[in-house]
């Protein structure tokens, strides 16, 4: 429906609605040539707000007042230019929307230009009239700082779907977990879906994203409220592969989004494990054949006995794992896993440090020092302390430790023991 220009909310900044100018009909008839006796109108923000447009980023829209065939982006890009009082083409998005076109500019409106929008094209109406429309309006930018200005709405991401591609060549659609990006791992070919809750200005989407580390990627444009990003796996698996859509990326109304949106992934698998965790003098395993089983690191205590070397107390781990990782990557990973006390035992003083670490067959072993502890009716209470997640221990393949493991020990006198 369209309103009188004289609508108080015709100089409001924001303006959605398209107005029909009586008092422009017949400028505009003398220049459109229609195929009917009826001509089809059209109307433009902002000549309904006497030629003045508010606002840095405030589109114009030009509407028609007869339901029209959407025209496609090339034509539309090709029949509306924008010029500034140089007559030196200004840079923009043309888009079809609601009846409507937009012109939405690349850089913000300067304040106090004179600007010029020119249409020459033929339009399409869905009962068979044709439009051809040959025209130019002339328009002024202001700031808004001093005018009442209805607040345009904030665009915000409210959804975000993860894509996979199948064998079949279509893309099964998962929950994007943004808490966990190991569960977004990336194999083959994947993409992301992205929903905005007002109508964007997609026209140069890649100025908008970034992909890091940097990877070749393909946009494509839903509709003005979708962007779908697709991408690859590559050759060498990578920890941490983050997409960003930046803030400077606005909706066709002008307004950008308030933050950055960052969606992170991870070509690695969760499926390296550890098997078993040895320690040479623990009472449990005084054989020496069996260590601790995974399933039950973490969910009880286990009384390890200390050596003494000189002045230090020692005590000696060896891992097992599924497969046997990388050497440098095993090292890393031994360097990542820490002993600290117990933050409920307020005995001990301070926290042993990592003597030595190295490969023993196929074993990777560590040696902590400096350890304090107590009888063995009171052991002092230590935490093992083995990071899993993507920043975790890892294979040196593209594989990684799921979830991390907290190992409760109660170090003791070796000597207490009777070992």
């Amino acid at each position: 429906m369209f309103k009188s220009p004289k609508s108080k909310s015709s100089k409001a900044r924001g303006v959605v609605l398209v107005f029909a100018l009586a008092l422009f009909v017949s400028a505009l008839s003398a220049s459109c040539e229609t195929e009917v006796e009826e001509p089809v109108i059209i109307a433009t923000f902002p000549l309904e707000s006497g030629g003045i447009i508010y606002g840095g980023w405030t589109p114009i829209k030009i509407g028609f007042s007869t339901p029209m065939a959407e025209a496609d982006a090339a034509y539309l890009a090709d029949a509306v230019k924008v010029r500034d009082h140089n007559y030196l083409p200004t840079a923009g998005a043309v888009t079809w929307e609601d009846n409507t076109i937009y012109f939405s500019p690349a850089e913000k409106w300067k304040t106090g230009e004179k600007y010029t929008c020119s249409i020459n094209g033929a339009f399409s109406a869905l009962d068979g009239r044709i439009a051809v429309i040959k025209t130019e309006m002339v328009f002024y930018a202001v700031s808004d700082k001093d005018v009442e200005a209805v607040p345009l709405p904030t665009p915000e991401i409210v959804e975000v779907v993860f894509l996979k591609k199948t064998e079949g060549g279509d893309y099964e659609e998962f929950f994007y977990d943004a808490d966990e990006y190991g569960n977004n791992v990336i194999e083959g070919e994947c993409g992301l879906r992205i929903c905005f809750d007002e109508a964007m200005d997609f026209s140069e989407p890649f100025k908008s994203l970034r992909m890091e580390p940097y990877r070749n990627y393909d946009v494509k444009v839903i509709d003005n409220w979708t962007l779908a990003v697709y991408f690859k796996a590559g050759l060498n698996p990578v920890k941490k592969i983050s997409l960003t859509v930046q803030e400077d990326m606005h909706s066709l109304l002008g307004e950008e989004l308030k933050r950055d949106y960052q969606f992170t992934f991870t070509e690695w698998k969760d499926d390296f494990a550890i098997l078993d965790l040895f320690m040479l003098e623990n009472a449990e395993c005084l054989d020496g054949e069996s260590g601790i089983p995974v399933d039950q690191l973490g969910k009880e205590r286990f009384k390890v006995g200390a050596e003494k070397f000189d002045d230090t107390l020692i005590i000696d781990l060896t891992w097992h794992f599924n497969d046997p990782p990388d050497l440098t990557a095993a090292l890393d990973a031994l360097s990542k896993i820490k002993v600290i006390p117990d933050p409920n035992d307020d005995r001990i003083q301070k926290s042993p440090y990592l003597l030595e670490i190295g490969l023993y067959a196929l074993d990777y072993d560590q040696t902590w020092g400096d350890m304090e502890f107590g009888p063995l009716h009171d052991p002092y209470r230590y935490l093992i302390i083995v990071p899993g997640g993507i920043d975790g221990i890892h294979d040196g393949r593209g594989r990684y430790l799921k979830e991390s493991i907290t190992v409760m020990l109660d170090v003791v006198d070796c000597d207490e023991l009777g070992l």
